[in-house]
């Protein structure tokens, strides 16, 4: 009866801990989606009224001006980015929400917010004689190494609006980039944080006995190679020796084979003469 009891007093038990278990990670799921979500709201320009649009008459280009392309910057000024759109492709500005251009190349003044509204029909033909339209078009990224040298934001290049090329221009954080923290100690930004789970040390106590063995495996395996490769050395050069000794051998033979058949026909005809 006792048995039972505490079966079944385990069974509960188990059943409440996976009850928890289940919570907390549906807690943590539904708290990792809604970060998600709002770091995909934070980086959807159309939720973003800051954003302004300038137009250039010269290239016939719409430029968007330089916006965060993170949604927690660290280093503001060089993580931006900015696009220009050949006008062409774009119909205007729509500056109320309805989806109808309210201010053209035509009527630009100044920049402007509002969202592009892009013409889908619209095509345009370069000198090298290739046709794109708004979904088609490259779209060239003007960047540095990432990582490495540092880049401030700015404004996208308007060259290749003829060529009707879509240009990106972002900004770059440096290998020596650095941030104040919320201590005011200034600290690298592009130190990698990682997340260890268990725990670092559990990690360690376990691959490191591993690591060892593998190591120590090696420089076996290593030694037995080792060896067979200074045996296939030494029987290849035995054999390379024993090559050349023949060949020696064999020419002084010759040459005493030959030699004593000269001397007897030299003794045969010294004979015949006298």
């Amino acid at each position: 009866m006792k048995r039972k009891q505490i079966t079944a007093m385990i069974t509960a038990m188990t059943m409440v801990l996976g009850i928890t278990a289940c919570g907390a990670g549906n807690v943590s799921a539904e708290q990792e989606n809604k970060e998600q979500t709002e770091i995909e709201s934070t980086l959807n320009i159309s939720n973003n009224d800051e954003i302004t649009w300038s137009y250039d008459s010269q290239s016939d280009s719409w430029t968007m001006s330089v916006t965060c392309a993170v949604a927690n910057p660290e280093l503001p000024d060089y993580q931006g980015v900015s696009v220009n759109v050949p006008g062409a492709y774009v119909k205007g500005i729509d500056t109320n929400g309805d989806g109808k251009e309210d201010i053209t190349g035509k009527t630009y003044s100044e920049e402007v917010n509002g969202r592009l509204v892009i013409d889908d029909s619209a095509k345009i033909a370069n000198t090298n004689g290739q046709t794109y339209t708004a979904s088609t078009a490259p779209v060239i990224i003007n960047t540095g190494a990432a990582g490495y040298s540092a880049q401030e934001n700015q404004k996208a290049s308007s060259s290749n609006a003829a060529y009707g090329y879509i240009n990106v221009a972002c900004g770059n954080r440096g290998k020596q980039s650095t941030a104040t923290d919320e201590n005011g100690e200034e600290q690298e930004t592009m130190q990698a944080d990682y997340l260890i789970e268990p725990s670092p040390e559990q990690v360690m106590e376990e691959l490191l006995p591993k690591v060892l063995r593998m190591k120590m495996y090696t420089v076996l395996l290593d030694s037995t190679a080792s060896e067979h490769a200074a045996r296939t050395m030494a029987m290849q050069i035995a054999t390379d020796n024993a090559n050349d000794l023949i060949q020696e051998l064999t020419l002084i033979y010759n040459k005493s084979r030959q030699q004593a058949i000269t001397n007897e026909l030299l003794d045969i005809v010294g004979g015949s003469m006298s």
